[in-house]
């Protein structure tokens, strides 16, 4: 990450979008048995390595990274998006290597498979999100009417507790709105693939029935941490950053050690 943004900003840039990550209020779930640490190392890595116009091994790395999280094949379309704005979005530009990008598809058919394998059924996960975690596709709307519901407890998440409506419902709906703000912002700021990786992946979290780990989900997007670095730059708005990560984090963390939901 620190050698991706020093590609188009400078290295106290950099500096802060690490630290940043590092202390991002679900930043825990690097360290736990998820797949977010492997994911965003895959990915990151293939941005890398497809900015410095590798597309080989940028399109190894995305296939693994699509075969650990189906959202790796976001990496498609975006990737085509880089490559085409490194070559100017000419035709005449265009060279064979593009081709390697295809490659990440094998990544989401690898995983379609095993559950075929599995299961008898390629979407077979679909199913278990469904019916462990009310996971079904939905516009953004509807999530975001169930989390207000649960914040406001008319609608009731196993124990209509404090701690339920804040996790269930408060903190879903603030981690929505400031990952969407930030993506908005970086549209102004950052190159058109990260920004539409961000946008994409944004949509995908979000198009569910029911909102559920938005905080954790959100570490993907990764460019949202190139932003706040960005914003950082005034000292006060560094501090203030790190401040309330690191409080949300301490908030967070110490309801997961005691195996309570913490996203």
């Amino acid at each position: 990450m620190y050698k991706l943004v020093k590609l188009d900003f400078e290295k106290e840039d950099a500096y802060r979008t690490v630290i940043y990550f590092s202390v991002f209020p679900t930043a825990y779930f690097l360290h736990a048995a998820y797949t977010e640490s492997l994911f965003l190392a895959l990915t990151i890595s293939s941005f890398y390595y497809a900015r410095n116009d590798r597309w080989a091994l940028a399109s190894v790395l995305g296939m693994l990274a699509a075969a650990t999280r189906i959202t790796g094949i976001l990496l498609i379309p975006v990737l085509i998006i880089e490559y085409l704005s490194q070559k100017d979005y000419k035709i005449r530009n265009i060279r064979l290597d593009i081709i390697w990008i295809g490659m990440i598809g094998l990544g989401l058919l690898t995983f379609l498979i095993i559950n075929y394998v599995v299961a008898g059924d390629p979407l077979y996960f679909l199913d278990i999100q469904s019916e462990n975690w009310n996971k079904k596709l939905a516009i953004p709307y509807e999530g975001f009417k169930n989390a207000w519901n649960i914040m406001s407890g008319e609608l009731a998440l196993n124990v209509n507790s404090p701690a339920n409506k804040m996790l269930g419902g408060t903190i879903e709906i603030i981690f929505a709105f400031m990952g969407l703000a930030l993506i908005i912002y970086s549209f102004f700021r950052l190159r058109l693939s990260y920004c539409l990786y961000a946008l994409a992946t944004w949509l995908i979290i979000t198009s569910t029935w029911f909102w559920n780990s938005i905080p954790r989900y959100t570490l993907a997007m990764f460019p949202i941490f190139i932003a706040l670095a960005l914003l950082g730059r005034r000292k006060n708005i560094n501090y203030l950053i790190i401040f309330i990560s690191i409080l949300f984090y301490a908030l967070f963390l110490s309801s997961f050690v005691r195996f309570r939901w913490a996203f």
